[in-house]
């Protein structure tokens, strides 16, 4: 532990030259800055601090100092500070902070890449109330300095970028990310997932870019924390990229380091969830769904259990019905359950809910999915309010389907177990057809292409048991002529029957 204690001024009450005022000026401002920097980085190494007020005066004096001083601050010594607060878990003041950002910006046409990517990263970490003005300086000058950055300075850039939420540019995306693949064999574990992180978070997509970044992480994953790994799984579910030598590698190694972080519901769900998303399923996802059963849920959020629940149903609904999933299932249904609808206030959580909880019901789980009514039934009115909206943005297609098959099958737009779908009725299917129309990017994976995503996955498995035949068309074969749609819908359809 650290013990920190201030001597009185070493500054009588005379008038100094000026000079030397501004000498010590400088050297006062350089002192809180590199104190303020130094302290950010032995937190960052782990060094216990000690008393957390005393630790606290300090940065608010360190903050006031710099403050004062700032228009004789150089950038090495602002962004190092405002790295330092943020770090720090500076209780943000926005005065002084706009204070040092100000200054920043003057002196921006002398800053380092690294200088420019610590203050971007301060400010997204600090929650600055984004300026576009401001920022797309910043965003100008990093562009420029491209050449000189390292791999740390450009995913500090891409991670700052995209939890500021940036209005994504793709010409200066392209070049960040371009940079950031060059350099791909230097990069720590941590800049290759907060880059794939941002990716995700742009769902900016090029296949050379993703599969570099994602070989280079599962190549660097013995040296890597629990949080990269969780990072770059989420980022590539969400990209709708798979790859299952990369996704091995990952889910092994956060499995042997899931038991001792200080995150485990996060970590986990995010895994589960994106192997999910993929259709990856090994011996590695189910020894982790095992170690997920026999976890203390009461410190996971919501998120974590409905995530961890969906994932499960995408999986399971595919045919990964394994006895340490259903173990998993079980143990999270019943903390979900103990929680009850006023916990669960998030829209998505609640959807993911009651999909969890239909499959629970169609594979027979002990306990039947969701024991508490009330939280089933706000889950079910959450994914009925969400199906809704799908039907208005549907509409176009419910027409054009309809227009195509009119004189040959009638079609209509329904609620099919809680999904929005077409219905074509047929005298020899008592339950009718149902015409899926799928899109090529919210359905399937982007690598490998016409591998289906976890989530069309499961809404398919549901709605083909609610029907006599299921019949896909993708929304690109729907844009042809008239003609040309009865065509290839009367084909579906003939092939969806029962017994073709």
């Amino acid at each position: 532990m650290l013990t920190f204690r201030f001597m009185g001024s070493l500054v009588g009450s005379f008038r100094m030259p000026a000079k030397l005022t501004i000498m010590f000026n400088l050297l006062w401002l350089q002192n809180w800055s590199n104190l303020l920097w130094a302290l950010a980085t032995l937190q960052e190494n782990g060094v216990d601090l000690g008393n957390s007020s005393n630790v606290s005066a300090i940065v608010a004096a360190g903050a006031a100092a710099v403050e004062q001083l700032c228009s004789m601050a150089k950038p090495q010594e602002l962004s190092n500070t405002l790295w330092a607060l943020a770090t720090l878990g500076w209780h943000r003041d926005d005065s002084t902070l706009t204070k040092l950002v100000t200054a920043m910006v003057q002196r921006i046409s002398t800053a380092t890449p690294q200088a420019l990517s610590n203050t971007l990263w301060a400010l997204a970490t600090l929650g600055w109330h984004r300026d576009d003005s401001t920022l797309t300086k910043l965003v100008t000058a990093m562009e420029q300095r491209i050449s000189t950055a390292t791999p740390q300075a450009l995913s500090n850039t891409l991670w700052a970028l995209a939890t500021l939420g940036w209005h994504r540019d793709d010409s200066t995306l392209t070049k960040l990310v371009t940079a950031m693949e060059q350099r791909v064999s230097t990069a720590t574990p941590q800049a290759l997932a907060n880059t794939l992180w941002a990716l995700g978070q742009f769902d900016w997509y090029n296949a050379g870019a993703v599969e570099a970044l994602a070989a280079a992480i599962a190549q660097s994953s013995s040296s890597a924390k629990s949080q990269n790994m969780s990072n770059a799984l989420q980022a590539l579910g969400s990209l709708r990229w798979y790859d299952a030598a990369v996704y091995s590698l990952l889910v092994s190694r956060l499995h042997l380091m899931i038991s001792s972080d200080n995150q485990p519901g996060q970590h986990f769900s995010n895994a589960m969830f994106s192997c999910a998303l993929s259709g990856h399923f090994n011996s590695s996802v189910d020894t982790l769904a095992a170690w997920g059963s026999q976890q203390d849920l009461q410190q996971w959020t919501e998120q974590e259990i409905s995530n961890t629940l969906f994932a499960w149903a995408m999986l399971t609904a595919t045919g990964r019905n394994t006895a340490s999933m259903r173990s998993l299932a079980e143990q999270v249904f019943k903390e979900a359950s103990s929680r009850g609808a006023a916990k669960f206030t998030v829209g998505n959580d609640l959807g993911k809910l009651a999909s969890a909880h239909w499959e629970a019901q169609h594979v027979g789980l002990p306990g039947d999915g969701l024991s508490d009514s009330k939280l089933l039934q706000a889950a079910e009115e959450r994914q009925a309010e969400r199906m809704k909206s799908i039907s208005k943005d549907s509409s176009s297609i419910t027409r054009k389907v309809a227009a195509a098959l009119q004189g040959h099958y009638e079609v209509q737009a329904a609620m099919v177990h809680g999904y929005h779908a077409l219905q074509v009725p047929h005298p020899s299917c008592p339950r009718g057809f149902v015409l899926a129309v799928t899109q090529r990017d919210r359905d399937y994976l982007r690598h490998p292409a016409g591998q289906v995503y976890g989530k069309a996955a499961l809404r398919m498995a549901q709605v083909k048991r609610c029907c006599d035949g299921l019949m896909l068309c993708d929304e690109s074969e729907l844009l042809g002529s008239i003609e040309q749609q009865r065509g290839v819908l009367l084909k579906r359809l003939e092939e969806a029957r029962p017994g073709v």
